[in-house]
């Protein structure tokens, strides 16, 4: 239930953004951001769907150790 209340919200602050980029107003707090992190959490939102449609994901190609990257995590993560 947790879980679905914060993608809830995720999905909110989402739309949210969008009306943010359509104004201009859109602010990045930029940082360094753990990117195999970023796609964990991407992973566990989209794996039942991608499950559902008949989909199979593949984590084969991921590298081992953290990635590093400058970015605005949670846009990165939309």
């Amino acid at each position: 239930v947790l879980g679905g209340g914060r993608h809830l919200l995720a999905l909110v602050e989402d739309v949210l953004d969008l009306s943010s980029l359509q104004t201009g107003e859109m602010r990045l707090a930029v940082a360094e951001v753990d990117l195999l992190q970023t796609l964990d959490a991407a992973w566990t939102m989209v794996a039942e769907a991608a499950q559902a449609a008949g989909i199979t994901l593949d984590r084969s190609a991921l590298p081992g150790a953290a990635v590093w990257v400058r970015a605005d995590g949670r846009r990165l993560l939309q």
